[in-house]
């Protein structure tokens, strides 16, 4: 697998809305997968081509849909709900 087929594998462009776990959008999964691969605020908005701000605007809103108070949990949560995910066909 080339450099952009792992990025759009990545970006869960396989993936349909019925599969991805706690309502979260396209864009709120890849920020919570980098929160979960220790990413800060900063990196993922780089990563991602948005801003310091939205990061945080999508994290918010990523804590309320799994019901978390954190990153740690974030983290947790999505390694019990998403391994494998981004990764399967």
């Amino acid at each position: 697998m080339n450099h952009l087929e792992k990025e759009k594998d990545f970006a869960g462009a396989h993936i349909s809305k019925q599969e991805i776990p706690g309502h979260l959008t396209r864009q709120e999964l890849k920020v919570i997968m980098l929160i979960a691969s220790g990413f800060s605020n900063a990196e993922i908005g780089e990563k991602l081509f948005i801003s310091e701000s939205t990061v945080k605007t999508h994290t918010n809103r990523i804590f309320k849909k799994i019901d978390v108070k954190n990153r740690l949990q974030a983290a947790l949560w999505a390694a019990k709900h998403l391994a494998g995910l981004a990764h399967s066909s």
